[in-house]
């Protein structure tokens, strides 16, 4: 009797297995196709975003001589190491302790004064950036927009509309397979441009160990959630011996100091 059930069990188990294999290589239900948005139209809707962002919150764009030269320099590195795309990159910096990034259709990405103030280095923000720029290169942002919003209504003017889908391109969460394809995309990045991919581990080791339970402002930690096996495959990307990183050649404590005098300087004229 026992011989039986032991038997129907082996089975039974062979045949879940079987099962299992099949259908995750042969799967009922295919992948759904990306929605295709023309370049044009993702441009428009992001600086649809960024207009909204700048002209209708308490958010500023910040911009200064410096602040734009290390910006400047940083995007041409890694636009040099990544080559053709069809996205004209534009780097927005914006006022807001938030320690953030986000990637917005058509080729903008934002960046909240609080990221710069975290990082410790211009390594770890091309880190960050560079993920960010693989959310665009793999149109998670767009595509995610259109299916939760439908793409007629991410075009649309009516003001509510538009700060609706603001809000949403720059607090959604991706999910696993995103976060992993622009984890992927930035590693690779990282490595042509001559910067250790480790640095994204480390970076968000050291963003959950200061901000793991406090994240009033780290938007980041939703936005793109901790994970040990993002990090783990950080670490375990594969740098050779001989590789020799590139640091960058700007003052980054001086970066941030500017940052930080913005800050002040707005704060002052709001108190008058």
């Amino acid at each position: 009797m026992k011989k039986n059930i032991y038997r129907d069990l082996l089975i039974l188990l062979i045949a879940c297995v079987g099962i299992w294999i099949i259908f995750s290589r042969f799967p009922i239900f295919p992948e759904e196709s990306p929605i295709k948005v023309p370049i044009a139209t993702e441009e428009k809707l992001g600086k649809m975003i960024v207009d909204e962002l700048i002209l209708t919150s308490d958010k500023k764009q910040v911009k200064t001589p410096y602040s734009d030269s290390c910006l400047a320099v940083i995007k041409h590195r890694l636009l040099k190491a990544m080559g053709n795309t069809d996205y004209e990159y534009k780097f927005i910096l914006i006022d807001s302790p938030i320690v953030n990034a986000a990637a917005l259709p058509g080729g903008y990405v934002i960046i909240f004064s609080g990221l710069i103030d975290f990082c410790d280095n211009a390594e770890e923000l091309s880190a960050v950036l560079a993920h960010e720029i693989g959310h665009v290169e793999k149109k998670h942002i767009v595509n995610k927009l259109a299916k939760e919003l439908g793409l007629s209504l991410i075009l649309s003017t009516d003001k509510s509309v538009v700060g609706s889908v603001a809000r949403m391109a720059t607090s959604t969460a991706f999910d696993r397979k995103q976060e992993a394809e622009a984890d992927k995309f930035a590693l690779d990045l990282l490595f042509k441009t001559k910067i250790n991919p480790h640095i994204i581990g480390l970076f968000f080791t050291r963003l959950e160990e200061k901000y793991g339970t406090d994240r009033q402002n780290i938007e980041m930690l939703s936005t793109h959630p901790f994970n040990n096996a993002r990090v783990k495959a950080s670490f375990e990307f594969s740098v050779p011996k001989d590789f020799k990183p590139v640091e960058y050649n700007f003052d980054w404590k001086k970066f941030q100091e500017e940052m930080k005098g913005t800050e002040e300087k707005d704060e002052n004229e709001s108190n008058r």
